[in-house]
């Protein structure tokens, strides 16, 4: 079954946001039909008892098309929008910190941009971290060490240019921990390669 109208809640909630960077900063998100696409084949497809049936995503494209700003979008909307549950883990990963932290910085400038969302979140920039107190729920980019991730509970996930790790034990630290949720959700995003079995 397809829910088209829980994608298009994320869909308009998207686009109440702030640009946060570029040319177009501070004018409203105003997604492209590609960005809408990927919406509707992760957030529409739906069991007979609503729950969302897509458990993992991944978005692939050339450098400079916006696929880390929709993310922090996204990270937005499992945080505070349509998507949030309660005492809900939010992290992006990635083989170095700054990497992950890319997707930190873009939700940081949405909120910073958008005065109802900085009432609503604590951003914590020591940390890279982003808090909503309503619903308990908290945002987090993530250090490459595996070993110190083991007691989390995610139940949104981004990993980073996953193609570059140097092993994939922070990627299945991340993927093994997220079963207590009952819609978990991992996307991974990355530039595109030449090879399309890259």
């Amino acid at each position: 079954m397809i829910d088209s109208e829980r994608a298009q809640r994320v869909i308009d909630f998207i686009e109440c946001l702030p640009i946060p960077s570029g040319k177009l900063k501070g004018t409203l998100f105003k997604l492209m039909d590609w960005e809408k696409d990927f919406i509707h084949g992760v957030y529409g497809p739906v069991d007979k008892d609503g729950m969302r049936i897509v458990r993992r995503g991944v978005l692939s494209m050339a450098r400079k098309n916006g696929k880390t700003t929709l993310i922090a979008a996204l990270v937005l909307v499992h945080l505070v929008g349509p998507e949030a549950i309660e005492s809900g883990e939010l992290n992006s990963a990635a083989t170095e910190r700054e990497q992950a932290a890319i997707i930190f910085k873009q939700c940081a400038r949405i909120i910073q941009a958008e005065p109802e969302l900085a009432a609503m979140l604590t951003v914590v920039e020591s940390t890279k971290r982003i808090i909503c107190y309503d619903n308990g729920s908290s945002y987090k980019a993530l250090s490459s060490e595996a070993g110190s991730k083991h007691g989390g509970e995610p139940s949104f996930v981004i990993y980073d240019e996953l193609a570059q790790a140097k092993n994939r034990e922070l990627y299945d630290v991340l993927d093994t921990s997220m079963g207590t949720h009952a819609e978990p959700l991992f996307i991974t995003i990355s530039t595109q390669n030449n090879d399309p079995q890259h």
